[in-house]
């Protein structure tokens, strides 16, 4: 092989390795980037290509270099295909993943088809050169279309990118792209291609010319976005709120170095109108304050949860876009306004809660609006709670960044879980790093772990809220019961929402809390209807197992229905266990969470009533009733069994289903029809309790232990 062709192939192999090291660079920058990652695809080809071509000009062997030659070219189409892969995710914008691979179908079949081109061989001055024999064939021309089509493709595209981009340094880097492919590939490799068929022994320059045309793919990566948006005028709450989401939505978009972060980010500014009030400079975003207050507002929230909802990334800015959200609202001056921004809030009220957003906007004011959440009923237990929690500390987040602050941060960072909470300087408060922490708690103890800590940090919270405000204590534990009540469908929130009012009844008091307890449909007096008749409160029966002894002549009906509406306006549930005959159901109205299951002498129907003489049926009963997250009550009258079967099966029945509800941390109340048994009987059941009711003449408490 002459000097020529050595000098060539070294060229070939220089680019090569440079191409494949800029190719590299690119994806170590952003290694997790799917663009990074299709770019080094790209690049190696490219790499791959052109270590092709300085083999196939140095080899002696003829049939060796058109084998290689045959591989550049496929190398090259493939290339092609690859670099039109690249540049679709400019009109797809991240949103059409799944359509990307149509477009490199065509390169395999080009690669196909262009083996079957026949070529004549002619050593030149710079190693072996091949022209298609003959000139024209069939194969020849669809290979012609296809890089025409995807060359005109390719530039259709970053031309539109330029005119989309209204940015300085997105308008230069898609120029440089543009530039690159256009000069150095189109002109440079086509008409170079074209001069071989006339001129054979010209030098083989396509490959620096490809090489060059990668350079400016390459540097066009290095032109990065704007690192922050800038704020002139005088700032308010509305315009920095602005600037602190917008500069967040820059942080946290996906990564790439093309643009489409910043594409993105216009394409924003353009649906919601902020693009009215900001201007570029050489490497900035600027946003103009003094012209965000004519923007309009319900317009600009309505496109914007529009836009968030499409991205699976935007959950990151939930925060920052809470804080324009609220911004806005308390801007808003008229009452249609209000509504209308209530009505948005309402048809994007799934991303909201999704995203917690809702939880902490104004405090709270639209959870008495919004449908029940089910966003975290896929999670396991500890996490649905400590995401519950989360959404607890939301709605006073300003006041833990406030007034709060001191004994807020002194408690938390005293604490060997809540410690791992990320609570930020102006309120905003992560979980990501207190769920890993989590993670490395045995399974068993994961629950408890995080009640038992955020339950201390709920307590401190309200009662500096106590202190300091008392209606804004009153609001805030209607907050809390709200929240609950919406997401109680999630494994371990109801179990969650008694350990906290155990820890509030315990550290504030329970006749604090009845905000938190009581059931919207009752009254304060309800939550002791029942017990306060014998000189208690509800919270010294709760999880006690009860005898109720009664005497039919006197009413006791009434107490037993006070005691349902009790349970019920405690927030808890009821299944009573009684004949359908029984004089105490006529006076229980329908409740939610109060349940009846009749129970008959014989001819128990399966799933609807149980039997009074199959204790086993009766067993199974109030342990599918107890598998409740809900503190459960049973309510059931211990006489008609005796009555029905003995005093024998009575007194075994009674003594497993007490060992049972203690075993599911349930209550009980049997009832006993003092007259209707000796006192052998009477005593042997008293033996079974530690707390004695009697409905006689009058109610008393008999035995409390």
């Amino acid at each position: 092989m002459g000097e020529g062709s050595i000098i060539w192939s070294s060229i070939y192999i220089i680019t090569g390795i440079l191409s494949f090291l800029l190719s590299l660079d690119i994806l170590l920058k952003q290694r997790h980037s799917i663009l990074h990652q299709r770019f080094f695809i790209y690049g190696l080809a490219t790499s791959l290509h052109l270590f092709t071509n300085a083999f196939k000009l140095a080899v002696p062997d003829v049939d060796l270099s058109l084998r290689l030659f045959r591989v550049s070219n496929s190398l090259y189409f493939v290339s092609i295909g690859l670099l039109a892969y690249l540049v679709y995710g400019f009109i797809a914008n991240g949103e059409k993943e799944k359509d990307y691979y149509l477009i490199l179908i065509p390169p395999v079949f080009i690669v196909t088809v262009s083996a079957f081109i026949s070529y004549k061989a002619k050593l030149s001055d710079f190693g072996w050169v091949f022209i298609p024999n003959p000139p024209l064939t069939i194969e020849g021309i669809v290979t012609f279309l296809y890089m025409t089509g995807y060359s005109i493709f390719i530039t259709i595209v970053l031309y539109n990118s330029i005119k989309r981009a209204k940015a300085p340094w997105l308008r230069k880097k898609y120029s440089l792209m543009l530039f690159g492919f256009t000069v150095f590939q189109i002109m440079g490799i086509m008409l170079l291609n074209a001069l071989l068929i006339s001129f054979e022994n010209i030098p083989p320059t396509s490959g620096p010319f490809y090489f060059l045309s990668f350079v400016f793919l390459s540097y066009s990566f290095a032109i990065g976005p704007p690192k922050e948006i800038v704020l002139t005028g005088m700032g308010n709450p509305l315009t920095n709120s602005y600037q602190k989401f917008l500069n967040k939505l820059i942080d946290i978009a996906p990564p790439d170095e093309l643009g489409l972060k910043t594409m993105d980010l216009l394409e924003y500014l353009d649906k919601t109108r902020l693009s009215d009030v900001v201007t570029y400079d050489r490497l900035r975003i600027i946003l103009n304050a003094e012209k965000i207050e004519s923007l309009n507002s319900i317009q600009a929230l309505d496109k914007t949860l529009e836009y968030f909802e499409t991205r699976d990334w935007a959950h990151r800015a939930a925060d920052e876009l809470m804080e324009v959200l609220e911004s806005i609202y308390f801007n808003l001056k008229s009452q249609d306004e209000k509504e209308a921004f209530k009505t948005i809030i309402m048809n994007h009220q799934e991303y909201l809660k999704k995203t917690d957003i809702i939880y902490g906007l104004a405090t709270g004011e639209f959870l008495s609006f919004i449908s029940p959440d089910a966003s975290l009923e896929g999670l396991p237990e500890w996490e649905a709670v400590v995401r519950t929690y989360r959404r607890l500390l939301l709605p006073v987040r300003k006041h833990i960044a406030g007034p709060l602050a001191p004994e807020f941060f002194k408690k938390m960072r005293s604490m060997d879980v809540v410690k791992h909470l990320d609570v930020s300087t102006d309120g905003e408060i992560g979980v990501e790093r207190l769920v890993a922490y989590v993670r490395t708690i045995p399974n068993g103890r994961r629950v408890e772990a995080v009640r038992e800590a955020f339950n201390v940090l709920l307590s401190a919270v309200s009662a500096y809220l106590a202190r300091e405000n008392a209606d804004l204590f009153e609001n805030y534990l209607g907050v809390v019961r709200r929240v609950f009540m919406l997401n109680s469908g999630a494994k371990g929130v109801w179990k969650t929402y008694y350990s906290l009012v155990d820890r509030l009844s315990t550290d504030i008091g329970r006749s604090r809390i009845t905000r938190l307890i009581c059931v919207e449909d009752c009254r304060a007096e309800d939550l002791n209807a029942f017990s306060e008749a014998f000189g208690l409160t509800h919270d010294r029966l709760i999880r006690r197992k009860i005898l109720l002894e009664y005497n039919p002549k006197y009413l006791y009906e009434p107490y037993v229905a006070k005691a349902v509406r009790e349970i019920y306006a405690n927030t808890e549930r009821c299944v009573m266990l009684l004949r359908p005959a029984s004089g105490v159901l006529s006076q229980i109205p329908t409740l939610e969470n109060v349940k009846l299951i009749p129970v008959v002498t014989v001819g128990a129907k399966p799933g609807e009533s149980v039997s009074f003489d199959d204790v086993t049926q009766m067993i199974n009963a109030i342990n599918r009733s107890l598998d409740s997250e809900m503190h459960t009550w049973i309510i059931l009258d211990i006489s008609d069994m005796i009555l029905s079967t003995s005093m024998e099966q009575a007194y075994a029945f009674a003594r497993h289903a007490i060992e049972l509800v203690s075993a599911k941390d349930g209550s009980a109340i049997f009832m006993l029809n003092e007259p209707a048994h000796d006192d052998n009987v009477k005593t042997a059941f008293e033996g079974l309790f530690s707390t004695i009711l009697q409905v006689a003449e009058k109610p008393r408490l008999l035995k409390l232990v």
